[in-house]
């Protein structure tokens, strides 16, 4: 697909495929740092697939040229708003520890995660709404920060 060729490159004889991908220019530039994948539900399958190798070997290989990047100075994170309803639910029901992550993983996974991804995901942090304490304390954060520049 164009996303994927986009991340990693096109094969050799394609169009661009003279361009190495943009995912695996940054991580052979930047060598650490956090790979965030915002979200991920909406992705190409192919991107997905693409993915899948970050998270399992913690590399990537661009498609024109077989250069192979290690990701492992890398956080990756994924984040999505799939069944945020029930994962809100089962964070509110359940405490933290294997069986919520097993719940919210079968909630993931009903939602059209594949499995195979699922399983190499290491966490899963539900994030629930900030409070309005919360968000008056992040404001005055900004605002103090602000009037120092």
């Amino acid at each position: 697909s164009h996303s994927t060729q986009r991340l990693i490159g096109a094969p050799p004889g394609y169009i661009g495929s003279a361009e190495c991908g943009w995912l695996c220019r940054e991580i052979g530039k930047i060598r650490t740092g956090v790979l965030l994948f915002d979200e991920i539900e909406k992705a190409h399958p192919d991107v997905m697939t693409t993915i899948m190798s970050l998270l399992d070997e913690a590399r990537i290989t661009e498609q024109s040229t077989g250069t192979t990047y290690s990701a492992t100075g890398f956080v990756i994170v994924l984040t999505s708003n799939a069944a945020a309803q029930q994962i809100a639910q089962i964070v509110a029901a359940t405490a933290d520890g294997p069986e919520r992550a097993g719940r919210v993983k079968d909630e993931l996974r009903g939602a059209g995660f594949k499995a195979e991804v699922l399983a190499r995901v290491d966490t899963v942090l539900p994030f629930g709404e900030l409070s309005r304490a919360a968000v008056a304390e992040i404001v005055g954060l900004f605002l103090h920060k602000f009037a120092q520049d």
